[in-house]
């Protein structure tokens, strides 16, 4: 058992290069932040990760272990940068979505297939207009939460 949570801990920090300073406010650190919450078994981070189809396709506590003994089977496991893939704007709702994809690779040269799951990273930007008194003028105040939307490649078991 003990060798399992480590291979699975090797795999993630070479995975998602952990730190500490991750947040949901970019698709890089929303993708760190996942493998922290599969790393910790912390199911409550995990599912803040996801929204959307991913979170449910795989939101459930079984889903996270099912990934979590994909990800053991793997060695070598690197993730891209996030690349843009589109937006969209509200400009009535003051929502601005963009969506980035990051993929997860793997190998292990014992296994005769290699993990490659695509992520879809979706990032809202929601803002605020104020009145300041002290300039006479609008204040724009904006907060960006990114998520994962979709996971390709990762079975993770039954729907909910």
């Amino acid at each position: 058992m003990a060798m399992k949570k480590s291979a699975l801990l090797i795999a993630l920090v070479s995975l998602l290069g952990l730190t500490s300073c991750d947040t949901f406010t970019t698709p890089t650190g929303t993708i760190r932040l996942f493998g922290l919450s599969l790393q910790k078994n912390d199911p409550e981070l995990y599912t803040r990760a996801l929204t959307g189809e991913a979170l449910e396709k795989c939101g459930t506590l079984h889903g996270m272990m099912n990934i979590q003994d994909e990800l053991r089977k793997f060695k070598n496991t690197t993730y891209s940068e996030p690349v843009f893939v589109s937006s969209q704007s509200d400009p009535l709702a003051r929502i601005i979505q963009d969506n980035y994809e990051v993929t997860i690779e793997g190998s292990n040269p014992e296994i005769p297939y290699a993990l490659n799951w695509k992520f879809t990273v979706e990032c809202l930007t929601t803002w605020t207009t104020t009145w300041d008194p002290i300039n006479h003028g609008n204040q724009d105040s904006y907060r960006k939460y990114c998520n994962i939307a979709k996971m390709v490649g990762p079975f993770c078991g039954a729907p909910n």
